[in-house]
């Protein structure tokens, strides 16, 4: 079974504080997934830049990413999580002066199902003692 989550954020935005970007509807199968995003993002003199994927069940299950360079760049995002049947994910940026000068421009992410996230098949795991 394949099942893909996406959210997407294509307007600007400037950050006070964390601000959710996307929500996925609740995913219909529990199991691993592979998640990866990218915002696009106008950082302030001063300020720092922070984007990530929460899961509601869980909280935080990304990497952070993001950057204290003044400018326009793009950060990533990637996790590998378990979720639960009924889980959404949601994405967030925030500024860490919270003042409105950094901006993100548009950023989403794809949660995308996986039969393992390491290829622990039963039989793999049993040929992995052997060695």
């Amino acid at each position: 079974m394949i099942a893909g989550y996406d959210a997407y954020y294509l307007k600007s935005v400037s950050l006070a504080g964390n601000t959710l970007l996307g929500t996925t509807p609740p995913v219909s199968t529990s199991g691993w997934y592979y998640v990866n995003g990218a915002a696009l993002m106008n950082v302030a003199p001063g300020d720092a830049v922070t984007c990530f994927i929460s899961s509601v069940q869980d909280g935080l299950i990304s990497t952070e990413g993001g950057s204290n360079i003044a400018g326009t760049q793009t950060t990533t995002i990637s996790a590998a999580p378990f979720l639960n049947a009924g889980d959404v994910l949601q994405l967030y940026c925030g500024s860490y002066l919270q003042n409105l000068t950094s901006q993100i421009f548009n950023a989403g992410f794809t949660a995308v199902l996986v039969n393992s996230s390491n290829n622990a098949t039963p039989q793999a795991l049993k040929a992995s003692k052997q060695k």
